[in-house]
Order: structure tokens, then sequence, then C-alpha cells
């Protein structure tokens, strides 16, 4: 179901699973369900679909006009639902990741002022030398 509905990009509504043709007739035909009414809708986005929503009844006939309307409105909050806590996640992710880089950048930095910081103390005390061996030197 969801296939057809994924294809066809509308709903699908079958007021009867015995009276419908293939492959939906098989899902009738299972032992396990006891439905005769199936709504199945598909949980859009901009950036896509995010599943389908599937809604259904021991009662034939069961999905009215009314039924769909208030349906697709559910679906397409649950869409927006799926695809904000996808976001939530990406940027959470995005966060540990910037964090990390944030940290390794810091390490670098350091290390790298570390060294500067070594040269300087080098060459000062070198030019300390100097000078002083300069100043003690005959003329």
């Amino acid at each position: 179901m969801v296939e057809w509905v994924v294809q066809n990009g509308k709903c699908l509504n079958i007021p009867d699973l015995r009276c419908t043709r293939l492959p939906f007739r098989r899902a009738a035909a299972s032992p396990n369900i006891h439905l005769r009414s199936i709504l199945c809708l598909l949980l859009q986005t901009k950036n896509g679909t995010v599943g389908a929503l599937h809604l259904g009844d021991k009662t034939e006939n069961r999905f009215d006009s009314d039924d769909i309307h208030l349906a697709e409105s559910l679906a397409t909050l649950a869409a927006i639902a799926i695809d904000n806590a996808r976001l939530y996640r990406q940027t959470r992710e995005d966060a540990k990741t910037k964090d990390l880089l944030l940290r390794e950048v810091n390490h670098r930095v350091k290390n790298n002022l570390a060294a500067i910081q070594v040269c300087c103390t080098s060459s000062n005390a070198m030019f300390r030398n100097r000078c002083q061996s300069v100043a003690m030197a005959p003329c």
C-alpha cells in the first residue's frame, strides 16, 4: 500500500479489503488482520517523504471525506514533527562536531604559541648572551 501511495502521491482509501484488487487483497487474507477499511497517507515535508500513516477499521466504508481531511492534517503534523526531530538531531550532531573542531584548533593554537614562546625565550637568551659578550669584550 505504501508503495502505491508513494508512486501516486495521494492517499489510498480502501473501503473494503475483501472487495479490492490485488495486491491489497493479500492483506485481507492474512489471519492476523481483521480489517475491512484502510486509509493510507504519505507523511510529506518540503524535504520529501518521511513515512506513511495507516488507519484501519473492522467495519467497511469507515473513512469518509471528513475522516480523510482529519487524517491528512494529522499526517502533515506528524511529518513536520518527524522532520523537526531529524533536524534537531542533526543540529546536535553538528554542534558536537563543531565543539570537537574548536577543541582541536584551540589545542593546536596553544601548541603553536608554546613553540613560539620557546623560540622567543631562546632568541632572547641568545641576544642577552651576545650583548653581555660584547659588553665584556676588551676594546
